[in-house]
């Protein structure tokens, strides 16, 4: 790749739990944490990155315009998402946004399938998407037995949680993963594939039990640690 080619890092974080029965709630901590990474750290051949946020939406079709612009970058891309897994009525997997409920997510709900799309077409050893997902107690199940949903068609790194009440703060692999990319690996090259050092990222992480690993079995952009 020639150093001429900028790289993009498009930081999504949807919301993480239920705040109440009508509205889900997020809180910002985790981009927090990802934009303290520098974000040359995502795409170390490139010869700068540029970095969109997506904090608190509720249009899904914005979203979908930002990963859309993310995918049509010639260089490599990472798309870190954060945020609740559901599904629809109809068995579709979605993003909770900020107005989401188990009921209107497949109005309201950012669709996997879109983010798939949108960078389907992409070189796959130019593009990663890292993953923090949270999850409902309808959504677990069906999560927990099939979560190739996610990994089929992209390099997906990253987890799913378990459901859980505490929310709020920045999560253990996203915190995890922020303190390797800024302090390193002892005797790990500069320049690794997400496989190569997700085991350090999940020790350091203490990760709750039952938590589902994505790790990309597909070549992906490699970040520097």
């Amino acid at each position: 790749m020639s150093l001429a080619v900028r790289g993009h890092l498009l930081l999504i974080e949807g919301a993480r739990h239920h705040a109440s029965r009508r509205q889900l709630r997020g809180n910002g901590a985790n981009l927090g944490a990802m934009t303290e990474i520098p974000s040359s750290h995502f795409a170390p051949r490139a010869s700068g990155v540029d970095v969109v946020q997506i904090d608190d939406a509720v249009n899904p079709h914005s979203v979908l315009s930002r990963i859309k612009a993310a995918g049509r970058n010639p260089g490599p891309v990472v798309v870190y998402v954060s945020g609740l897994l559901m599904f629809d009525r109809t068995g579709a997997l979605h993003l909770g946004l900020r107005d989401s409920t188990p009921r209107s997510v497949r109005y309201d709900g950012l669709p996997w399938e879109w983010l798939v799309n949108a960078l389907r077409s992409r070189p796959r050893s130019e593009t990663l998407v890292i993953a923090d997902f949270a999850t409902d107690m309808q959504s677990w199940a069906p999560l927990r037995d099939n979560a190739s949903v996610l990994t089929g068609s992209l390099p997906v790194w990253g987890v799913i949680n378990p459901p859980s009440k505490a929310a709020d703060g920045i999560s253990p692999f996203t915190r995890a993963l922020a303190s390797v990319l800024l302090r390193g690996i002892p005797r790990v090259p500069a320049e690794v594939h997400p496989a190569n050092i997700h085991r350090a990222v999940v020790e350091r992480a203490g990760l709750a039990v039952g938590t589902i690993e994505l790790v990309p079995n597909l070549l992906g952009a490699a970040p520097a640690a």
